[in-house]
C-alpha cells in the first residue's frame, strides 16, 4: 500500500472511532492535501498525536489469559508480572502509549501503521 492510502485510511479509522481533529482532510480534494502532508513530514503531526493514536488503537491494554512459555500459567488480567512480562507482550492488545512507544522506534512509521489496516 502506498504511503497516502495508509495515512488516509488510518485518519479515516480513527475519525470513525470519534477522533475530532483532522476530519478536514475529508473535506476537500484529501489526495492532494494528504500527500502535500507527508512530501513535507507533516503526517507525524497526526499520527504522534495523543487524540489520533487515542482513537485508532484505544486506550487501554487488554489481556488474555494465556500460557506463558516458561510452563506455568498466569492470568496477565491486572497488566504485567515482571517473571511473565515477555509472554503477556505476546498475548496482549495494546493500547495507544505502547503503539507510541514502538512506532518510534519503528524505521517505517507508515508501514507499523499499516499493519493495524488489515
Amino acid at each position: 500500500m502506498e504511503q497516502e492510502e495508509i495515512l488516509k485510511r488510518a485518519i479515516s479509522k480513527a475519525v470513525k472511532n470519534g477522533m475530532k481533529e483532522y476530519r478536514w482532510l475529508f473535506d476537500k480534494n484529501p489526495p492532494i492535501a494528504i500527500k502535500e502532508m507527508i512530501k513535507a513530514n507533516g503526517h507525524y503531526t497526526i499520527i504522534f498525536s495523543f487524540p489520533f493514536a487515542k482513537a485508532f488503537w484505544g486506550e487501554k491494554d487488554y489481556w488474555k489469559d494465556t500460557k506463558c512459555t516458561c510452563g506455568g500459567v498466569d492470568f496477565h488480567l491486572a497488566g504485567f508480572d515482571a517473571h511473565h512480562s515477555h509472554c503477556t507482550k505476546l498475548k496482549a492488545k495494546r493500547g495507544y502509549k505502547y503503539h507510541l512507544q514502538q512506532m518510534v522506534l519503528a524505521e517505517d512509521r507508515l508501514k507499523y501503521i499499516e499493519k493495524f489496516l488489515k
